[in-house]
């Protein structure tokens, strides 16, 4: 609450919390609003943008804007704000606990031991100690994640050919000078960019093979990066250890299948899009973007001034609970 919060206290707005709407409600509702906050499962369509007269600002609580048609936006002179910083910690903690868990067969452990069993020679498990840490996009995540791994005596490579030199040397990351160079020294791969016609299925059948036998492949950024038929497939065929994932592309058949193969016992730490849910990060991007619409310029001409929104290269992932509209 602490985002609507910070709108309920201006005099000057009207502020409706409402759940998250079907397209259709929304299309009908959105008219009477001057301005909009959603997370990624409210699509901000060309459509609703043109069937809202007096809209002038789109606030996106969390870090992509790839739910929002920014052309359309951008041609209507209609502002998009996004929080680039509020999940940031909340993932590169979630990537860790998650590599511990699979380091360390905490899942198997788990289940072994509300079975009754003591495989304790079993479920030895290994170190992050030791290991070369392959990271792909050294933006604010992947850089968070860059600073942690060193407390766990890991070698960090990172290869993003859009970050100078010196973000690898604040981070004490090696650079990669390309994307098959960090698949060749990489015990655990985890991608931390946003999904563009660029990074859609980077990692495919091909960059999973070059990966070390027995390394650990994390998703934790948005669902398409990683083909998630070559990752099914190379679990099962042997080469890699592991997987966390807590995104999803469209389709209830991946979800299918990647439930089927945590059932058969792979190796795989699969979660719903969790990295982002958590109370206070999740309040941290409502204040974010409630206070960038707060200080928007006021006016008819406003959002013509305010600044836009680009897409960010690194990015998160984040279902709706609910959404303000102003």
């Amino acid at each position: 609450r602490d985002g609507i919060a910070l709108l309920e206290a201006e005099p000057a707005l009207r502020v409706d919390e409402v759940p998250t709407l079907p397209p259709s409600t929304l299309l009908e509702r959105i008219p009477a609003y001057d301005a909009i906050i959603g997370r990624s499962a409210t699509k901000i369509s060309p459509e609703l943008l043109r069937g809202a007269p007096r809209l002038r600002v789109v606030g996106r609580a969390g870090v992509g804007v790839d739910n929002v048609a920014m052309d359309v936006a951008t041609a209507l002179g209609i502002a998009v704000i996004n929080a680039p910083a509020g999940n940031t910690v909340a993932v590169a903690e979630l990537f860790f606990g998650v590599m511990l868990a699979l380091a360390r067969q905490l899942p198997h452990a788990f289940s072994s031991m509300r079975e009754g069993k003591w495989d304790r020679a079993a479920l030895m498990g290994g170190e992050l100690h030791g290991k070369t840490l392959g990271i792909v996009g050294l933006g604010r995540i992947g850089g968070e994640v860059a600073h942690r791994a060193h407390a766990f005596g890991m070698s960090v490579i990172a290869y993003d050919p859009y970050v100078a030199e010196a973000r690898f040397t604040a981070r004490h990351a090696r650079r990669a000078e390309s994307l098959e160079a960090l698949l060749d020294e990489a015990d655990i791969l985890t991608v931390h960019t946003p999904l563009t016609d660029e990074t859609k299925g980077m990692i495919g059948r091909r960059e999973l093979a070059r990966l070390r036998p027995g390394a650990i492949v994390a998703n934790l950024a948005r669902g398409g990066i990683v083909d998630d038929a070559a990752l099914l497939a190379a679990l099962e065929a042997g080469p890699l250890r592991g997987a966390a994932l807590d995104v999803y592309p469209a389709g209830a058949r991946v979800r299918r299948e990647r439930a089927a193969a945590a059932q058969r016992g792979g190796d795989l730490a699969a979660r719903r899009d969790a990295g982002a849910h958590r109370g206070r990060r999740r309040a941290g991007r409502r204040r974010a973007a409630a206070d960038a619409d707060r200080r928007l310029p006021r006016g008819r001409d406003a959002a013509r001034d305010a600044p836009r929104a680009h897409q960010p290269r690194r990015a998160g992932r984040h279902r709706t609970r609910g959404d303000a509209a102003r």
